[in-house]
């Protein structure tokens, strides 16, 4: 419980290293768009999510900050809100990212 996030955040960016090194490769220099950009920022909501979600479950309210609280995720999400959180189309191509709670929040309409 304690590597969760640790872990997942190791699996992310070496699959993003993986990634750029492979697109060095084949595409040295070149100026394509391709599927390196929206890995980057996929890279950072999994590792976002990750954080809160262990801040949720295997914290202590009390060992949090005010802005860990406030954005901490209190359950595993569902299969359907992990993938609409990570490919959301307002963020998927160019970003900005936004944590978890806050893109539940503006779905659910509480903000």
């Amino acid at each position: 419980k304690q590597w969760y996030q640790r872990r997942v955040r190791v699996w992310a960016i070496s699959f993003m290293s993986v990634s750029h090194i492979y697109r060095m490769y084949t595409d040295y220099n070149g100026y394509t768009l391709d599927f390196t950009g929206p890995t980057m920022i996929i890279t950072m909501k999994v590792t976002s999510l990750a954080c809160s979600v262990y801040d949720g479950m295997w914290r202590k309210k009390e060992e949090l900050s005010e802005d860990q609280n406030k954005l901490a995720v209190r359950a595993i999400p569902g299969v359907i809100e992990y993938f609409s959180y990570m490919f959301c189309f307002t963020s998927i191509l160019s970003g900005p990212t936004f944590n978890f709670v806050d893109y539940t929040d503006n779905v659910i309409g509480q903000n």
